[in-house]
C-alpha cells in the first residue's frame, strides 16, 4: 500500500492534469542547462503546457493573466519572473 506522502503527490499531480499511466519521472520540456534552478512546478507547467517555463511566463506581460493561465498564485509568477530575469543580466 502507498505511503501518504506517495498518495498525496499522486492526488495533486491528477488534479493538475500530469499524472501519467504507470510509475516514472516526469521529464522536462527542456532538458539543457538553465543558468536558474528549476523548481518541480516549474518542470510539471512546462510538461503540462509543452513550453518552456520562460516562454511560459513571458508571454503575457500582466502578471495575474499569467497567473491564471498556469493555474499558480501571482506572487509566484512575480518571483519567478525576477528569478529568471536575474539570471540573465541584460
Amino acid at each position: 500500500m502507498p505511503g501518504r506522502r506517495t498518495r498525496l503527490r499522486d492526488r495533486v499531480l491528477k488534479e493538475k492534469g500530469l499524472l501519467a499511466p504507470g510509475r516514472g519521472a516526469i521529464v522536462p520540456i527542456e532538458d539543457a542547462p538553465t543558468p536558474f534552478v528549476k523548481t518541480t512546478l516549474m518542470k510539471l507547467l512546462e510538461v503540462k503546457h509543452k513550453k518552456s517555463i520562460t516562454v511560459l511566463l513571458f508571454a503575457n506581460d500582466n502578471i495575474y493573466g499569467t497567473a491564471k493561465v498556469l493555474d499558480i498564485s501571482p506572487s509566484v509568477v512575480s518571483r519567478w519572473k525576477k528569478r529568471i530575469r536575474d539570471a540573465y543580466p541584460s
